[in-house]
């Protein structure tokens, strides 16, 4: 439903070592808001997308907890979300 959702699903499982891992071995977003969904927090890609390019702005996700957070690329002629530090 909102940023707000990702966000708190994302202190879950941070706290989390099982959930952690589960959306580590995840191969895409649509992955990672089904796990969730499970879970009782409801957002879309869109939302968790701004929710990642906002924390990495701000310095508040590493590019290693981004990737936890994306659960990979994602499929097909979509933009995926690469972060590189030159």
């Amino acid at each position: 439903m909102s940023k707000q959702a990702v966000r708190e699903f994302y202190k879950v499982f941070q706290s989390d070592e099982a959930l952690e891992e589960r959306i580590k071995s995840t191969d895409s977003t649509a992955s990672v808001i089904k796990i969730a969904a499970e879970k009782g927090y409801e957002f879309t890609e869109l939302e968790l997308e701004a929710f990642m390019q906002e924390s990495v702005a701000s310095g508040e996700l590493s590019e290693e907890e981004l990737e936890v957070v994306a659960g990979g690329n994602r499929d097909g002629d979509k933009t995926k979300i690469s972060i590189r530090q030159e």
